[in-house]
């Protein structure tokens, strides 16, 4: 168990460092009491490295497959590289398919502009006013599109 906690400070260590090496960088500590820890049955390095993956593998899994996995526990390491490897894929997939949806809206912007809106500003507005969800939540406007969430806000998203 002295071993386990070691490397858990270790790891508090290591993100306070990270932290404080930029503005605006947040991580989460790991609690370094050996009871909490023993609640959850890890008392060595290898059992807390094993909880690390039974607890990221569903949040992986659904990121990846939009579902949680019914697995519970002890994720082998080849299924979590596995995993990880199909969130590598699916996430440039995603990222493709997300810079071909702005390639396209700016497309339609630039012909509604061409159509005789004065403006980009115009030139949404307008197309908000097809449907009065876009005009009451811009999120769906933008979710319509398959635009990225906050796209229309911030400039720094079309760049």
């Amino acid at each position: 168990m002295k071993e386990l906690i070691a490397h858990i400070e270790y790891l508090n260590v290591r993100g306070r460092f990270w932290q404080n090496e930029a503005e605006g960088r947040l991580v989460g500590m790991y609690v370094d009491d050996p009871e909490h820890w023993a609640a959850y049955g890890v008392f060595t390095v290898a059992d807390f490295e094993q909880w690390e993956m039974d607890i990221t593998y569903s949040d992986l899994h659904k990121d990846v497959y939009g579902f949680r996995s019914r697995r519970a526990s002890h994720v082998s390491k080849e299924e979590y590289d596995a995993l990880l490897r199909e969130l590598d894929r699916v996430s440039e997939a995603r990222a493709s398919e997300e810079k071909e949806a702005i390639d396209q809206f700016e497309k339609l912007i630039a012909d509604t502009i061409a159509m005789g809106a004065a403006d980009r500003e115009t030139a949404i507005r307008w197309l908000k006013s097809t449907d009065e969800w876009f005009e009451n939540d811009p999120s769906y406007f933008e979710y319509h599109y398959h635009l990225p969430y906050g796209y229309l806000e911030n400039p720094e998203l079309r760049a």
